[in-house]
């Protein structure tokens, strides 16, 4: 192990190099500090528009299709009792308006006796949790969403994922 010895005649040039290496840190630390950005948000240029995200076991997938369709059946994710899920719904500028509004409203369970909303951040992030077993889907009440089986347009509520709990 190293000791470091300190005269008396060192130790005021030893504190200001001190002082102000903690202070110079700082200042870098301050400069050079930024929130991270959301579970969500991709590197990278894209011209994708997925119309959702959700991120499920620490991994986060697109949910729909590059062109901002949702799909009937959805995405199918399977959840143990006590996982959660989120859900991200992709936001556009309002008409009219600065500020951002979900591309499709965001889902509810089916069935919250299976899979129960549990938080949410603002009108297109939020939180699910697997309560019991069985399979509950997480639907929009969006106006349209594409029906896979004939290609053609579903009016009723999209599904954004279906979820299995297991127990």
């Amino acid at each position: 192990m190293a000791h470091l010895r300190v005269t008396a005649a060192a130790t005021p040039r030893v504190h200001r190099t001190l002082v102000l290496g903690a202070l110079g840190a700082a200042l870098i630390g301050c400069a050079g500090a930024a929130a991270p950005p959301p579970w969500w948000s991709a590197s990278g240029v894209t011209s994708c528009g997925y119309p959702a995200h959700y991120r499920a076991a620490g991994q986060v997938h697109p949910a729909g299709d590059c062109a901002g369709n949702l799909f009937d059946p959805a995405v199918a994710v399977t959840l143990r009792i006590g996982e959660v899920v989120d859900i991200h719904m992709t936001e556009e500028q309002s008409t009219g308006s600065s500020s951002l509004v979900p591309l499709y409203p965001l889902p509810s369970s089916s069935d919250p006796t299976v899979l129960r909303r549990t938080g949410g951040d603002g009108d297109a992030t939020a939180s699910y949790r697997a309560e019991a077993p069985g399979t509950a889907q997480l639907r929009s009440p969006a106006p349209f969403c594409t029906d896979t089986s004939t290609g053609g347009q579903s009016s009723r509520p999209c599904p954004v994922l279906t979820v299995t709990v297991t127990g």
